[in-house]
């Protein structure tokens, strides 16, 4: 039969090449979801992360939320605990440099000699090494009329608000003010978008940060919000951090990276996750859309072989071969059509990044595509499954009847039937309760988006499916409207009008799928 099976198919490209579309286009809307999606949670990760460089470990990342804040006697501390290679301090402070009648407000940030602690980059020059000196980026740089090598006066109110980096004068209390000068030895950017909120960063050594706090040089005790550390090679991240915690009389939390931007993320979303609702909901609606075409397609395929499947039986072909080399066809449609999906998909979904990082520069974009098992898996499975469950009932309908009467056209069960009257009244109740679903969500949006956005989905699909399900009762007369107006014009246009009216079933079967 397999030989048979394949014989079918080859005789059978055209129509097989209509489905194979469906399943493809399907399975590529599936592919680029998932991929999409995958590349969108990264994107958000770096976002989140990117303040914290390549750190091992965050120290005090919640210390303001249990009262603890980080001192210079904390650094010292933890740089001093068995396995951590470098402890660099972080916190922001704001200042307001002065060059004669140009100014400018940057966001101070605290130096480190470890690349993988460092959230900025020195494009030219060096980095800052003591107090007195600073790293400004080419912007500010423009806008004072500086090069590296010139002084800067800087004038700090001893605040550490954010805001636009080019806000321009912020007014002080000259009384908890001081004036100081800064030598420029290097220029910085932030090429991961790490400070894009706090505006335009400039880099000081950690004795030039707690300069910037409006600190005494004989008292240079400051608060940090939190501290990065790399760890050596080899090192065991659970028992380091709980050395630290120890360290630290275990009242600061010590957690990785990953774990810093599950509380960002989560806490972005209020405690719900609305990134991956609406994820997930746009892969149920491609999961539905493609179930419908493929279905559909295929249901048109086997129909118009029910008299092959006929003359099979009358040459002595049992109910369970044909049945087998129904299915069969469909494994191997479903699988190659779900493979050619995949990487049409893919090509898409890295095209789309491609292009996105060209026009956006600025946003943290993925250079390519993440394929895992589950992406390359899932689209494959989709396609090849549901083609499968297609071509069941078609499989069933053509080896039921006998060799004989399947010669003959098929009679379906009329629209006035019981099983008629069960289909409008499912379809008519689909469509009310997922109208009324939508309306809902209308008003659940304003105390919860992520009800809002699976309730309307929910209406969305029920009211869908209900007027395709319906599309048996008013597609016909809309196809005998049209019909009727294109006979007129020619005879083969009327052989056609009547080929489109004669099957009703087959004709909303064939427009469901368009």
């Amino acid at each position: 039969m397999l030989r048979l099976t394949l014989g079918l198919m080859r005789r059978s490209t055209g129509r097989l090449i209509a489905a194979g579309l469906a399943v493809l286009i399907g399975t590529a809307f599936v592919t680029s979801t998932l991929l999409a999606s995958a590349a969108l949670k990264r994107a958000s990760y770096d976002v989140v992360t990117a303040p914290y460089a390549e750190s091992d470990l965050v120290v005090g990342f919640d210390a303001f939320a249990n009262g603890r804040s980080l001192m210079s006697d904390d650094l010292t501390k933890v740089a001093a605990v068995p396995g951590v290679r470098d402890a660099t301090a972080h916190a922001l402070r704001r200042l307001t440099l002065d060059n004669g009648d140009r100014q400018s407000t940057v966001t101070a940030i605290p130096a480190s000699a470890t690349p993988s602690l460092q959230t900025y980059r020195i494009d030219q020059g060096r980095l800052p090494r003591t107090a007195s000196e600073i790293a400004l980026s080419q912007g500010t740089l423009d806008k004072l009329g500086l090069t590296v090598g010139d002084a800067v006066s800087a004038v700090d109110s001893g605040s550490d608000s954010t805001g636009d980096a080019d806000a321009g004068t912020t007014a002080s209390d000259p009384a908890a003010s001081s004036t100081f000068q800064w030598t420029v030895v290097g220029v910085a950017s932030d090429p991961t978008q790490a400070w894009a909120a706090t505006g335009t960063i400039a880099v000081v050594s950690l004795d030039g940060l707690t300069r910037a706090s409006g600190t005494h040089a004989t008292s240079p005790v400051v608060s940090f919000d939190y501290l990065l550390l790399a760890l050596e090679p080899g090192s065991d991240p659970q028992q380091v951090a709980a050395a630290v915690s120890k360290a630290l009389g275990g009242s600061v939390a010590v957690i990785s990276r990953d774990a810093v931007a599950a509380q960002v993320i989560s806490s972005a979303a209020d405690g719900e996750n609305i990134l991956t609702a609406f994820i997930l909901g746009f892969a149920g609606i491609a999961l539905l859309v493609a179930a419908l075409v493929i279905a559909n397609t295929f249901q048109v395929l086997v129909a118009q072989r029910t008299r092959t499947l006929a003359l099979l039986r009358c040459a002595g072909a049992s109910r369970r071969q044909l049945r087998t080399s129904v299915l069969t066809e469909a494994t191997l449609l479903g699988l190659g059509a779900s493979l050619a999906g995949l990487l049409s998909g893919t090509a898409l979904t890295q095209g789309v990044l491609m292009v996105l990082r060209r026009t956006m520069p600025a946003m943290r974009i993925p250079a390519a595509v993440d394929l895992t098992l589950a992406s390359v898996i899932a689209p494959l499975l989709v396609g090849t499954l549901v083609t499968v469950a297609a071509s069941l009932v078609p499989a069933r309908e053509a080896t039921r009847v006998a060799p004989l009467a399947a010669l003959q056209p098929l009679t379906t069960a009329p629209l006035r039937s019981r099983g008629g009257r069960v289909r409008a009244g499912t379809s008519i109740a689909m469509v009310c309760l997922g109208a009324l679903l939508l309306a809902v969500s209308l008003t659940v949006g304003r105390r919860s988006v992520v009800e809002s956005l699976l309730t309307g989905m929910a209406g969305g699909t029920l009211s869908f499916v209900g007027f395709i399900l319906g599309a048996v009762f008013w597609m016909p007369p809309v196809a005998r409207g049209f019909a009727a107006a294109v006979a007129r014009l020619h005879p083969t246009a009327r052989l056609a009008a009547a080929n489109v009216t004669r099957n009703p079933r087959r004709t909303v079967a064939t427009s469901t799928a368009l």
